[in-house]
């Protein structure tokens, strides 16, 4: 399956005008947002309906610019969007093919995610042993993705979640100097998508 995935927009109309453009032209069939579509939670509903109206399935966490609260606020009535936060979503493509994703919101400077640590089975086994997609908006440690200044500063926890359960693909952001950085770990690739977006195959 094709899809778009993106982070850390900040409410920019230019990126935005450039992900609306990735998704008509490539023909997507999801589009994935990795957190931080706003500036501290102001402009978060008009992006959402922006979104909407693309008319494609559109899951989203929240970043740190974000709250759950603010997040889950800003996507009422909007019927295409759908909050991944320690969840599971099944996303079936039109050949019939299973995706799953489970996300991971909040946070970006914190070395360990207490919140993740108190789910981390069910990550784990929602991404274990199948094609799926983990979505989270701090990136995990030690790896190309969450160098600054020389010196790692990614979650360990998060690296945790990867190492035991393999997932196929990994969507971070947070840290805007590695905007479309990607590296591995074991046999899971991890993508830094960007605000102008990636479009990406599982």
């Amino acid at each position: 399956m094709k899809f778009l995935a993106f982070v850390d927009l900040h409410s920019e109309v230019e990126y935005f005008k450039k992900l609306v453009l990735k998704a008509e032209l490539e023909g997507v069939e999801l589009i994935v947002g990795a957190g931080d579509f706003s500036v501290w939670g102001s402009g978060l509903r008009n992006v959402f309906k922006s979104l909407n109206k693309l008319g494609k399935p559109v899951f989203v966490i929240h970043g740190n610019h974000e709250t759950l609260q603010e997040l889950k606020n800003a996507m009422k009535g909007l019927e295409n969007i759908q909050c991944l936060h320690h969840k599971a979503l099944v996303f079936r493509t039109v050949n019939g093919e299973a995706v799953t994703f489970y996300g991971h919101g909040g946070g970006g400077f914190s070395r360990e995610s207490p919140s993740l640590e108190k789910v981390f089975n069910k990550a784990v086994n929602a991404l274990k042993n199948k094609p799926s997609v983990f979505v989270t908006h701090e990136p995990p440690a030690f790896t190309k993705l969450d160098i600054v200044q020389g010196e790692h500063v990614g979650n360990v926890t998060v690296r945790k979640v990867i190492e035991q359960a393999m997932p196929s693909l990994v969507i971070t952001g947070h840290l805007h100097e590695n905007f479309l950085v990607r590296d591995k770990i074991k046999k899971s690739v991890i993508v830094n998508p960007g605000p102008e977006g990636l479009v990406l195959e599982v």
